[in-house]
């Protein structure tokens, strides 16, 4: 099993195995999202083998400089008090704690809130897609 709870140099270069379970490092998502339009979809499946997915017309990973942020349209802002990869023990794009948490320990609970559903997913295996818009 890879660990997810791995420190900032190790998510900008990328870890594990592309078969299995693998990071493929912010560096390479900022380089492959700056120049391109590109769009996400989040695939996932609970623990009850529900899958489910998430879709993003507008992704973007931004440089190491701006911490390489997230954007998915709106702006990614960690509005916890708390820090949240610290103590959750996986590095994500927090917004609130566990909102979304997809490479967390496990036996802390890999989430997913469902806003429109106001649910929260128990997730037991996610991948993330990205491809080129089309114009």
């Amino acid at each position: 099993m890879q660990e997810f709870n791995l420190h900032w140099d190790d998510y900008a270069t990328g870890f594990g195995a592309p078969d299995t379970e693998y990071w493929i490092g912010n560096e390479a998502l900022h380089k492959l999202t700056s120049h391109a339009n590109m769009s996400l979809r989040i695939e996932f499946e609970d623990i009850y083998s529900k899958s489910w997915y998430a879709e993003y017309d507008t992704f973007t990973v931004s440089s190491a400089e701006d911490g390489y942020r997230l954007n998915i349209g709106d702006r990614d802002n960690d509005l916890s008090n708390s820090n949240c990869a610290s103590n959750y023990e996986g590095g994500w794009w927090f917004s609130h704690c566990l909102h979304v948490n997809l490479n967390g320990k496990f036996n802390l609970g890999l989430t997913w809130f469902h806003a429109d559903k106001n649910e929260w997913i128990a997730v037991a295996s996610s991948q993330m897609k990205i491809r080129r818009r089309q114009s």
